[in-house]
């Protein structure tokens, strides 16, 4: 009960900041700990982690009670965005993926993230995101390619707009599907084919930074 009373008074009184400091509840977590054992308390190694399951799993089922769907919220969490906690932050959050959600661009985009998904996690390869330019050889992955670059540009600008950000990601969905239809990403030729597994990292960074799109996919 003290813990959703703590959260729903930083939903409700919209608290961002305490003293100019962004509140992020893992930043909270292990300040507590560590003034604890200042006190020469005996703490356990794994309570960090303890706690921050617990407050995670409580604002989980708050947000389900007012109808946030789980899908959102997992899609919330594993953002590049979510992984700051704030309540109000992942509050709005969820309320933007969830209408966004219910788009038909978004249908299109989540499968086809979903199978870029598929794609690196069958497929051996590095983590880099640098793409050679000169190895771009199809139309589909010219243009794929500097939509990302783009995209990521406008990320910058939006500063916060999040459901104008995910509403220009729309953009996207024709350039992906022509990139799946038209590329053979998994080239016998190998520079081919760890370049275009580069744009796809690119492109699932890119549907990762303020909701997981891939959570969002139509079950099968």
């Amino acid at each position: 009960r003290a813990t959703l009373g703590i959260l729903r008074i930083l939903i409700e009184k919209e608290l961002i900041k305490v003293n100019s400091e962004a509140i992020d509840v893992n930043t909270l977590i292990h300040f507590c700990i560590e003034n604890a054992r200042t006190h020469n308390l005996v703490i356990e190694d794994d309570l960090a982690d303890k706690v921050n399951n617990f407050i995670s799993e409580r604002l989980l089922h708050m947000f389900v009670d007012q109808g946030i769907d789980i899908n959102c919220y997992r899609a919330v969490i594993h953002s590049t965005i979510g992984t700051h906690f704030c309540p109000l932050t992942r509050y709005e959050l969820c309320r933007v993926v969830q209408d966004f959600s219910k788009t038909p661009q978004c249908v299109s985009l989540a499968s086809s993230v979903k199978r870029t998904v598929n794609i690196l996690q069958k497929n051996q390869h590095s983590d880099s995101l640098d793409v050679r330019e000169d190895l771009l050889q199809e139309k589909a992955e010219i243009e794929l390619y500097r939509k990302i670059q783009s995209k990521y540009e406008a990320y910058l600008i939006f500063d916060g707009e999040y459901e104008a950000y995910l509403s220009s990601l729309s953009e996207l969905d024709f350039y992906v599907t022509q990139f799946f239809n038209d590329v053979m990403v998994i080239s016998d030729d190998v520079d081919l084919k760890n370049n275009r597994i580069s744009i796809l990292l690119k492109l699932r960074e890119l549907f990762s930074i303020v909701a997981d799109i891939s959570y969002l996919a139509p079950e099968k």
